[in-house]
């Protein structure tokens, strides 16, 4: 029991923060079911996240400008609800616009797709981005999602990246308006390994990404022009060590993953970039560790984000478990009250705060 408390005891205590470059945010899970608003803005507020990761998901809507009402409310209404809950608790949002966001637009890798997806992205920067002043695009292109190859081929990802970027920021007179100059993210790449040592950092996708765009599509011409590639920064999602594992083992195969992805960067846009890897994903599920073992490495985790050159941004994946086989959550379960807490709640906290 002893041991217990003492290990307990490591991860209670709050940390003074210290010299941090690393924004910490916290993925809130999906953020309606179906039309009800299932967010916990004072939860996430008590962690002292800077940012929460809020997923921009249709629900029962068929797009951002539904005016049916669903609960009393359109899906805009629906969303200012939550987006102004959490900016008035001192928390600012990440938003996610990925394919959850389009409805019934077609084959992936096809001009239709795009087209629309573009449409509902640019209509949901434009209502948001007076609160909102980072998007991330279409969620993990490079996941197989069940199949044998990346959802988005790394053509169409570099032409999506295009589109969003010039629609967002250059068309239209927005080139010389600041309130439409957010900063665009690139759709979250996957990286991640396995037990017997095999893993997918995602840097070979990006590199295909990056030939596309400045081999086949007109991502050159926009450098010349407007001084950089269609993107702000690279999204990426780190899964590592899953099993159990010891802190160094999650510290060096982290820094691996992160080292490939931005030698990646540097590659192409050069070795004094300013552009940064932007971390929306990371954890460890309690389904198979234990919950000190996942504080741990959530704990080794942000340290190797906040000290690493390449990193600007790093969100904990997620608030609370949802199912037996996904413990990844800082809670197991609502409501988000002390008795549902795990120790990672406390290692969260502590890593927010430390490196705020």
């Amino acid at each position: 029991m002893y041991r217990i408390l003492a290990a307990f005891s490591m991860f209670v205590v709050l940390i003074h923060p210290v010299n941090a470059k690393v924004d910490v945010c916290l993925d809130a899970g999906a953020p309606i079911y179906e039309s009800t608003i299932v967010i916990d803005a004072d939860a996430i507020a008590e962690t002292g996240a800077k940012y929460v990761r809020l997923n921009f998901i249709l629900g029962s809507w068929d797009s951002p400008n539904d005016a049916a009402q669903h609960n009393g409310m359109t899906w805009m209404e629906c969303y200012d609800s939550i987006v102004n809950s959490l900016v008035n608790r001192g928390v600012k949002v990440y938003g996610l616009i990925g394919a959850e966001a389009v409805k019934n637009a077609g084959k992936l890798n096809t001009d239709e797709y795009v087209d629309a997806y573009a449409k509902n992205f640019v209509m949901i920067v434009d209502h948001f981005k007076d609160r909102i002043r980072i998007f991330e695009s279409f969620n993990e292109p490079n996941d197989w999602a069940g199949g044998t190859t990346s959802q988005l081929e790394p053509y169409w990802f570099a032409k999506i990246l295009q589109r969003l970027y010039t629609d967002v920021k250059l068309a239209n007179g927005h080139e010389n308006n600041k309130d439409w100059q957010v900063t665009l993210i690139s759709g979250p790449l996957f990286g991640h390994d396995i037990s017997d040592g095999y893993g997918d950092t995602g840097a070979e996708y990006l590199e295909e990404v990056y030939k596309a765009g400045i081999n086949q599509l007109d991502w050159e011409g926009i450098k010349l022009t407007h001084g950089t590639y269609p993107l702000d920064g690279i999204g990426y999602h780190t899964y590592v060590r899953q099993r159990p594992n010891t802190k160094q083992s999650v510290i060096d195969r982290l820094t691996y993953n992160l080292d490939s992805i931005y030698n990646m960067v540097k590659k192409y846009e050069g070795e004094n970039t300013s552009k940064k890897i932007w971390i929306s994903e990371c954890g460890w599920n309690t389904a198979h560790i234990s919950e000190l073992i996942q504080a741990r490495s959530l704990s080794a985790a942000f340290k190797v984000f906040n000290e690493h050159p390449g990193v600007k941004f790093a969100a904990w994946f997620q608030i609370q478990d949802f199912g037996e086989s996904n413990g990844w959550g800082i809670y197991r379960k609502a409501p988000f009250i002390e008795k549902n807490r795990k120790l990672s709640w406390n290692a969260f906290c502590n890593a927010a705060r430390r490196y705020r």
